[in-house]
C-alpha cells in the first residue's frame, strides 16, 4: 500500500484558504487552491493513501467519486514529481 507524506525541509502557509508552498531545494513557490489545501493539511498530520484522501476530499466537496479521484492522483503524481510528497510503500 503507498502512502504519501510531506517531503521534508518545505515550508508551507495558508493564505485566504489556499497554501503556498517554498521548495527549499530549487527555492520555487508552489500554491495549492482550497481543495489541494485539504489534502496538504491532511498529509500535515501523518501520511495517508491515496483512498483516505479521496475521502477527506468527498467528504468536503461537491465532485463525483471518480473526478476526486483522477484529479487527486494527479496532484500527488506532481506533488512527488516536484518532491514536495514522498511515497512510502508499506
Amino acid at each position: 500500500m503507498i502512502q504519501y507524506a510531506v517531503a521534508p525541509n518545505h515550508i508551507s502557509s495558508e493564505l485566504s484558504g489556499e497554501v503556498v508552498i517554498l521548495n527549499h531545494k530549487d527555492g520555487v513557490y508552489y500554491n495549492l487552491d482550497e481543495v489541494g489545501a485539504v489534502i496538504w493539511q491532511a498529509l500535515q498530520t501523518q501520511p495517508q493513501t491515496a483512498e483516505a484522501l479521496a475521502q477527506t476530499v468527498l467528504s468536503q466537496f461537491d465532485v463525483t467519486p471518480e473526478v476526486c479521484r483522477a484529479d487527486l492522483q494527479a496532484l500527488l503524481d506532481d506533488l512527488v514529481k516536484e518532491k514536495i510528497v514522498v511515497e512510502n510503500i508499506s
